[in-house]
């Protein structure tokens, strides 16, 4: 659930494309490495014994006349991102409800790339993961405000990497933003869409738990995280 906080001083397919950022392109998600290492390197530090489906935390802070910032974070998966959203009003010479702008940052992966041990499969599975709950936030934060639609604007690598969305964009284009060119996304708001997409995180998570039983056979890594992550 959404936690709101008058804090006014401002401080498809699961096969799909992941921002690497250490190397400046996307990754595609593979179900498992060519040539998987055969034990863990004595000198990377473990994740901590957490569920994967309850790390994920959200609230929303209040920042000034019609503008939020959501705070999200992935503690076990050392993830966290903060959004900034503007609600736009409708106006009132229109039926039409008004719209929630989001302005999509980079996702710092750093940490969580040392603590899977760079291995593919876990980074794209845990990345389209966050991704996937962040919209579910900013999904509800849309029907909190009776937003029509959700427009995202995002750099170019970063929305490239948003693959996930893909299916339920009704627009996607390149358009000059006060902060320069930026990826132009739109996704309605309404309560279909919203139950489109809960529909779909439930069976995107049991597509990822089941490739994830399934590669850790021959992966060791996946190995040791579901030894760390225990799956229902």
């Amino acid at each position: 659930m959404l936690e709101l906080i008058d804090d006014q001083p401002i401080k498809p397919q699961y096969k799909t494309l992941v921002s690497n950022k250490k190397t400046n392109a996307s990754l595609k998600l593979v179900v498992s490495n060519s040539n998987p290492p055969q034990e863990l390197p004595s000198s990377q530090t473990t994740l901590s014994n957490s569920h994967i489906k309850s790390s994920f935390m959200a609230e929303v802070h209040l920042r000034g006349p019609n503008l939020y910032s959501l705070l999200a974070c992935d503690p076990s998966h050392h993830l966290e991102c903060e959004l900034i959203l503007e609600t736009e009003e409708r106006d009132l010479d229109s039926l039409e409800p008004g719209a929630v702008i989001c302005h999509f940052p980079n996702i710092s992966d750093e940490k969580l790339q040392d603590h899977i041990w760079l291995d593919d499969t876990l980074y794209g599975i845990i990345m389209i993961q966050f991704q996937i709950k962040l919209l579910e936030q900013l999904l509800l934060f849309c029907a909190t405000h009776y937003a029509s639609k959700l427009i995202i604007f995002a750099d170019d690598v970063q929305a490239d990497a948003l693959g996930v969305y893909q299916n339920f964009l009704t627009y996607k284009d390149q358009t000059l933003t006060y902060k320069g060119e930026k990826t132009e996304m739109v996704i309605p708001g309404d309560q279909a869409t919203f139950d489109a997409w809960v529909d779909f995180m439930e069976k995107i998570t049991i597509d990822f738990r089941q490739t994830l039983w399934r590669e850790q056979r021959s992966n060791p890594f996946i190995r040791q995280y579901l030894k760390n992550h225990p799956l229902v």
